[in-house]
């Protein structure tokens, strides 16, 4: 939690340079994720052994928290925006069969407790092509970057894989503004290659309570992975997203 915290420190620092030039946003979900699949192999070969986290192990929590921040930058149509989200979830359970993972091998019956960890950062840059009081379109690109890990402990085994990269990613924003306080609206990155996918879709409504400030909730979905020479990874998960947005 210290990198959430420092973060949204930094934010609202930039927030007090920026917000007498131009429009500054910075929003808080508290997140609920759910997980549904969630799959590795590592190596991605003959020498790894595909294993279903949720599967062949057991998930320790039916839910987890998983923050995310997002700071938004508006000049014009110009739309600029930072964001970060911090998944952890952990699994337990017996192997059924030899585990080879990551050089390490875990034998048949070994008590295993695996962690997962995703933290995605993404710099989005949007342009509004319309920009009507009633309905908002934005099209534009982000850079993800990833800092994944996968850690299995075992009988007198341990093994972690670091998975950090960077992905490119189109993304996009869609509102519909009823009333002057309601706006229903979605936004998202996805891109699709021979090495993976990347996905991260938002869907809901945000509410403002005050000139300066609106109350968010929605659902979200994120999913993605790599299949690539030293790793095969996918995950699926589902948020429950309820958040708050301060407007500068």
């Amino acid at each position: 939690m210290r990198k959430l915290y420092l973060l949204i420190f930094c934010l609202l620092g930039l927030a007090g340079t920026l917000s007498a030039q131009s429009d500054f946003r910075l929003r808080l979900y508290p997140q609920v994720a759910v997980g549904a699949n969630n799959d590795i192999r590592c190596p991605n070969n003959s020498d790894g052994t595909l294993l279903s986290l949720p599967g062949d192990l057991h998930r320790t929590s039916a839910a987890v928290f998983a923050p995310r921040v997002e700071f938004e930058y508006a000049y014009r149509r110009h739309h600029i925006m930072l964001a970060a989200v911090f998944v952890r979830e952990n699994f337990t359970g017996h192997a059924s069969e030899p585990i080879h993972f990551n050089q390490a091998l875990f034998a048949t019956g070994s008590s295993i407790d695996a962690l997962y960890r995703f933290d995605t950062y993404r710099l989005s840059y949007r342009y509004r092509l319309v920009n009507r009081p009633k309905f908002q379109l934005e099209l534009g690109a982000t850079a993800l970057l990833r800092d994944a890990m996968v850690a299995l402990t075992g009988d007198n085994q341990h093994s972690e894989f670091y998975n950090l990269g960077v992905v490119p990613l189109i993304s996009y924003y869609i509102g519909w503004t009823p009333i002057s306080a309601l706006t229903v609206y979605s936004y998202g990155d996805g891109l699709v290659s021979k090495y993976g996918r990347a996905e991260d879709i938002f869907a809901g409504v945000k509410y403002d309570v005050h000139p300066n400030i609106g109350i968010l909730a929605g659902y979200r979905l994120i999913e993605g992975g790599s299949n690539v020479k030293s790793v095969y990874t996918f995950a699926l998960y589902h948020f429950l997203s309820i958040g708050l947005e301060i407007h500068f």
